[in-house]
């Protein structure tokens, strides 16, 4: 079973991406989502799949930091 935190994914991705400067839409469009989508992901309402995190942790570089937030072993 995981002990992925939605949540705390959401708040972590709005986090980076407003310290980035980007915005709602600026991530949509690298993903070819709509900004509803992003909203989504950052209130913790739904998860990006697999695919999605990895393009978002390289469009905001921050890989190290999300790999915490998805590890299911605590590493």
């Amino acid at each position: 079973m995981s002990n992925f935190d939605s949540k705390d994914f959401g708040e972590r991705l709005k986090n980076f991406r407003i310290q980035k400067g980007l915005s709602q839409e600026n991530i949509a469009r690298v993903l070819n989502k709509d900004k509803a989508t992003i909203s989504r992901y950052e209130k913790g309402e739904i998860i990006p799949n697999v695919k999605d995190i990895s393009i978002i942790c390289e469009e905001l570089g921050i890989y190290e930091a999300f790999k915490t937030a998805t590890s299911t072993d605590g590493t």
